[in-house]
């Protein structure tokens, strides 16, 4: 039995000789690792890399951020041109061409002679015939820019044309407007004379009354301000023949 406590002891010894050594072990080595230029070297290596990918992870999140904003004032720019507005201007001159008043164009501003006028030229171009056939289409073109879109005006035009289309056209046909007054607010009356040139001398003249309405509205955008400049369009009209 005491040989058996003995040996016990000494096992014990032994073990703690052993984890006493552990730590002296360590100190020794992280010495020398401090005192290896090898090692030095590469703990600086690998601090250089990091730093170098942390500066990176920091450029990408900036480059992210910067084109973020690009595409927000690319968006606001776009959204910018499309919002703009064109406002017409009425421009009064003297006789020596200067300028007097200026000022936005309005309904108000727009006098019965002028709208008298467009309407004369929409029945020159909508009942006219030419044997010319480009020109006979830039005057069916332009008719279709005087009246509203959707409306019955524009219904109506396109059944006249359906039924007696301008190329299609036997004879020329001279167009004479005689009078175009205005009945009651929005409301004008015409009349006009349409000659059919038969050829050989011979000649139909026919005569004509109508009843338009007219609205007017400014153009608010480039491609109505080309089309229709004064915004007068003529939203239904009625044409009876009278001999």
């Amino acid at each position: 039995m005491p040989l058996f406590s003995k040996k016990g002891k000494t096992g014990s010894k032994i073990k703690q000789t052993v984890s006493a050594q552990i730590p002296a072990d360590e100190k020794m080595r992280q010495e020398v690792a401090e005192n290896n230029p090898w090692m030095s070297s590469k703990k600086r290596h690998i601090d250089v890399y990091q730093e170098l990918a942390f500066s990176v992870a920091q450029w990408r999140l900036a480059t992210f951020a910067m084109l973020a904003l690009l595409a927000l004032s690319v968006l606001s720019h776009l959204s910018l041109a499309r919002s703009i507005k064109i406002q017409p201007y009425v421009i009064q001159v003297d006789r020596h061409g200067y300028a007097i008043p200026v000022k936005e164009m309005d309904a108000s501003d727009i006098d019965a002679r002028i709208v008298a006028a467009q309407i004369g030229t929409f029945i020159i171009n909508s009942r006219a015939r030419i044997s010319d056939v480009p020109t006979q289409l830039v005057f069916s073109e332009n008719s279709f820019k005087a009246v509203a879109g959707e409306s019955n005006a524009a219904r109506l035009l396109n059944d006249y044309y359906r039924e007696s289309p301008p190329p299609a056209a036997r004879y020329p046909v001279r167009v004479e407007i005689l009078s175009v007054v205005p009945r009651n607010e929005g409301t004008y009356q015409a009349t006009w004379t349409e000659t059919v040139l038969a050829g050989e001398g011979h000649e139909q003249e026919f005569a004509y009354v109508g009843i338009f309405s007219v609205v007017v509205s400014p153009p608010s955008d480039y491609s109505r301000l080309i089309d229709n400049p004064l915004g007068i369009y003529i939203t239904d009209f009625n044409i009876m023949r009278t001999h």
